[in-house]
């Protein structure tokens, strides 16, 4: 689970207090597109605690709002993990996990991916669809 890293002084106690509540607060999500992004649960779990210790308050932008927090972490987290997707199957996956666990927007999927937005557009809409068909039927 969470590996935070052993400070010295207030300093370091306030770092783990704040990665404690990143984590509670992040964490499930950023565990569940860490397996998206790694493939495997143990990186995965490492990946998360290195980027969520790293983020104390002081080196997130400045009033960001949960879902802009989460984002910020995902954002982290996809180029702490550097995934290199191998195909249109695994670009639809990291772009649904991207979406769906990091809760980016379309652009910052597209950027991310290095794809243009229509790309990923097109991607969440055919989830739509086929959604929506098993959905009906």
């Amino acid at each position: 689970m969470l590996k935070t890293h052993s400070g010295h002084g207030s300093l370091g106690s306030q770092r783990c207090s704040a990665a404690a509540i990143l984590f509670q607060q992040h964490g499930v999500g950023l565990l569940s597109l860490a397996l998206v992004l790694t493939g495997d649960q143990r990186r995965a779990e490492e990946s998360v605690s290195a980027v969520v210790c790293a983020a104390h308050p002081a080196s997130l932008p400045h009033g960001l709002s949960a879902t802009g927090i989460r984002q910020e972490l995902a954002q982290r987290l996809y180029f702490h993990c550097d995934p290199r997707p191998s195909g249109p199957e695994q670009l639809e996956e990291l772009a649904l996990a991207l979406t769906t666990w990091g809760r980016l927007n379309e652009h910052g999927v597209a950027f991310l991916l290095e794809v243009p937005a229509a790309t990923v557009t097109q991607i969440l809409s055919g989830k739509d669809s086929v959604e929506s068909r098993n959905s009906s039927g």
